[in-house]
C-alpha cells in the first residue's frame, strides 16, 4: 500500500512539500517442515529459533520537498514462541517479545546529477531480544535455570548505525 499527498491538499498550505506513507506487509500461511523423509510435518510458523514470522510489518513515513526528502521507517517483528514450550518439553521457556525499530534517512539532488543520502538505521539503538531464556525453579541456580540467547536474524545485532552514500548522474 502507498498514499502520498499533498500538504496543501491536507489543509496545511503554508507548509510546502509532500507526504507518504507506505506499509509492506508479509503473512506467512505455513512453515510446515519433516524431520526426515516420510515423517509427518510439524508447523513452525511462529516459533522462535525454527521458524518464520506469522506476519511483519514495514511502514514508512516520508516528506518531500524539490530536491529535498526524509523519511521514517517502522520495522516490526510480532512475537514468537519458544519451541520447546511449543512441543511440551519446557513450558517454562520464553519466546521473543514483539520487537520494533526505528529508521531515519534524508535525501538531498543538487543541481547537475549530484545526489547525496545519509541516515541512521535502529535510530533509538534498541538490543536484540533474547530467546530461549529459562528462569527455571527459582532464577539462576536454579533447576532447569538459562538465561538464554542473543537473538539474530531479522533482529538488529550491530546497534545503531548510519550511512553516507553519494551519487553521480551524468
Amino acid at each position: 500500500f502507498n498514499w502520498s499527498a499533498t500538504l496543501a491538499d491536507l489543509g496545511l498550505r503554508r507548509v510546502p512539500g509532500r507526504v507518504s506513507f507506505g506499509t509492506i506487509a508479509n503473512y506467512m500461511i505455513e512453515d510446515g517442515r519433516q524431520a526426515a523423509p516420510g515423517e509427518p510435518f510439524e508447523e513452525f510458523t511462529g516459533l522462535s529459533g525454527f521458524g518464520s514470522f506469522r506476519w511483519t510489518m514495514f511502514n514508512t513515513f516520508g516528506w518531500m520537498h524539490g530536491p529535498m526528502n526524509a523519511s521514517l521507517r517502522w520495522r516490526y517483528y510480532p512475537s514468537t514462541q519458544s519451541y520447546s514450550a511449543f512441543s511440551g518439553l519446557d513450558e517454562r521457556v520464553k519466546g521473543i517479545d514483539a520487537y520494533s525499530l526505528l529508521d531515519l534517512s534524508f535525501g538531498y539532488t543538487f543541481p547537475g546529477g549530484l545526489s547525496v543520502r545519509a541516515g541512521v538505521d535502529n535510530l533509538l539503538n534498541k538490543e536484540p531480544p533474547i530467546a530461549d531464556f529459562n528462569p527455571g525453579d527459582g532464577g539462576p541456580g536454579t533447576d532447569g535455570y538459562n538465561p538464554g540467547t542473543i537473538a539474530t536474524g531479522p533482529y538488529d545485532t550491530l546497534g545503531r548505525s548510519y550511512y553516507l552514500g553519494i551519487k553521480i548522474s551524468f
